[in-house]
């Protein structure tokens, strides 16, 4: 025998998928490799004669991303043919169909202040008003892409793409799930109530949330809530747990579901802090129960071992030890406002009420703090946002690094997030409700604090956090097989790759047209156990 024969079926048309209806308008045509082929022809038209045909493109790999031609509520068919080295093509393959939904965001307001300034790529948002809902716009406020009816809020976008959120698709089993672009359900916390606010994987695979916990506590004497309260029958002497408190016990699960790790805040906080000067107790008399920490985000840094957490009632950002626990620091306001404000680092900052804890890959963390007793804290006329970059020397000593005040009418009295771009800019979601106003709003504002692009929601509309992504496709590459022809042997055409004297190597390419840096683990496994099987990470 002079050589071997790693042999194909024929190629198909991958995706979309016959009859699929898809959930974008940024399109991933994947097909698979044709022997012999140099290049390849694709055409995508609205009939299936193709007498109408949208456009004709060409690609030297079988993958190719179309941003422009494809629109919402309509049905197209699509198919692709080789090009050989000699100039000379192939018959075109029996074409498949897609369709596209209606979209949900169409007159996004987009202000472009200064193109040239702007972070390139995607803004994706999520929110819970007027419904469980997500999508994306591009840079002029094209829509391109939804949730579609899985009824999704998006809470964070990992840096290789991975969504995560919750959906009331399927109520409760979805509270906290993973899902791909084309709305595919990767993992759920299934029936597992987790806390919307935060749920994501951390570094080692594993997944992290937040679910409530309670005791009895009591209600404070001196809060402007509290002749209500007695009014009702409470004692409200500081001292009687007569009131069910809840807070939020950070937990760690496997890909099994099973709990690996917890962290509880009534075993670590004492119950003598809590919001005395904001509107928690007022929310407590609606809701005869105290939100006593609202937790609403967490950063899992690696690096440290640590978890940094933001409770949001308490106006305090915790950096926790992990696995063991302990508290490392307390970040917050000083007394009057928490008890143990002389325990706390960094009280001058003056921090209120804030979203969105994240360490920077410089070691500062970036936050947003809402400010929604700012008018207290600082004296202003009407409460104010910001967001701030604070570096933290030593476990104890904070330095402001950067600092960004938005205007009054964007204070935003929950929700928000911030996001450091890779141009250095820094992306902002504030709810905009300030001064009686209602204009939930993405900034980009660049380190010197000039805004460089906008984009206020519809009305009645309201976001959680907003993300600038790439691409919508982080899972989009192809793989190309060096001397993947098609030969004679014994006497039948098979499609293959021969290897011999001539050609002793199996070689093929990992094309990442992602938009992201991915990591590939690839294997190589030959069933007839001629080859050693071969597996590696590439970059």
């Amino acid at each position: 025998m002079t050589g071997f024969l790693i042999s194909s079926l024929s190629a198909d048309l991958i995706r979309p998928g016959n009859g699929e209806t898809i959930n974008y308008t940024h399109v991933v045509f994947e097909w698979e490799q044709e022997p012999d082929a140099h290049s390849y022809s694709i055409q995508v038209s609205t009939t299936p004669s193709f007498d109408q045909v949208l456009f004709t493109d060409s690609s030297a790999t079988p993958l190719i991303l179309n941003k422009d031609q494809i629109d919402w509520d309509d049905t197209y068919y699509w198919r692709i043919r080789s090009v050989f080295l000699d100039g000379g093509v192939g018959s075109w393959c029996d074409p498949d169909s897609f369709n596209t939904p209606p979209p949900k965001f169409q007159n996004a307001n987009v202000t472009i202040i200064q193109d040239e300034l702007i972070q390139d790529g995607l803004t994706l948002f999520g929110g819970a008003f007027p419904a469980l809902q997500s999508g994306v716009i591009d840079i002029y406020g094209n829509e391109a892409w939804n949730d579609h009816d899985l009824g999704f809020m998006l809470t964070h976008v990992n840096l290789f793409g991975n969504v995560y959120g919750c959906s009331n698709t399927n109520a409760p089993n979805n509270n906290g799930m993973k899902i791909s672009t084309d709305l595919e359900i990767l993992w759920s916390a299934m029936d597992v109530d987790v806390d919307f606010h935060e749920y994501k994987q951390i570094p080692n695979g594993n997944y992290m949330g937040f679910l409530r916990v309670d005791t009895l506590g009591p209600i404070p004497s001196d809060n402007i809530m509290t002749e209500q309260f007695q009014d009702l029958g409470y004692l409200a002497d500081d001292s009687t747990n007569e009131f069910t408190w809840y807070g939020q016990k950070l937990v760690e699960w496997d890909e099994n579901h099973e709990i690996i790790w917890s962290w509880n805040p009534f075993d670590h906080f004492t119950m003598d802090d809590f919001d005395n000067h904001g509107f928690t107790w007022s929310s407590a008399y609606q809701d005869f129960e105290y939100d006593w920490t609202h937790a609403n985000s967490f950063f899992f840094d690696s690096a440290e071992d640590a978890v940094y957490v933001s409770f949001r009632h308490l106006s305090r950002i915790t950096k926790i030890s992990y696995p063991s626990g302990n508290v490392v620091w307390n970040m917050g306001l000083p007394e009057p406002y928490m008890a143990t404000g002389s325990d706390q680092i960094c009280s001058d900052l003056l921090f209120s009420f804030q979203h969105h804890i994240q360490r920077l890959d410089n070691g500062h963390l970036l936050f947003l703090d809402n400010g929604n007793i700012s008018d207290q804290l600082f004296g202003y006329d009407d409460p104010l946002s910001r967001v701030l970059e604070v570096e933290v020397m030593g476990d104890s000593i904070c330095e402001m690094v950067w600092e960004y005040t938005l205007p009054p009418n964007l204070f935003g009295t929950g929700s928000g997030s911030v996001q450091r771009l890779n141009n250095g800019n820094t992306l902002v979601y504030t709810a905009g409700n300030g001064l009686e106003t209602a204009e939930s709003t993405v900034l980009e504002v660049t380190d010197g604090q000039d805004v460089v692009w906008k984009y206020i929601s519809q009305e009645n509309e309201s976001w959680y956090r907003a993300y600038r992504i790439p691409s919508l496709h982080p899972h989009a590459f192809s793989v190309l097989v060096d001397q993947y022809k098609n030969t004679e042997l014994d006497g039948d055409s098979v499609d293959g790759i021969i290897i011999d004297r001539q050609n002793p190597a199996f070689l093929f390419t990992i094309h990442n047209e992602s938009g992201y840096s991915q990591p590939y683990k690839y294997v190589l496994h030959d069933s007839l156990g001629w080859f050693n099987d071969t597996t590696d990470v590439v970059v």
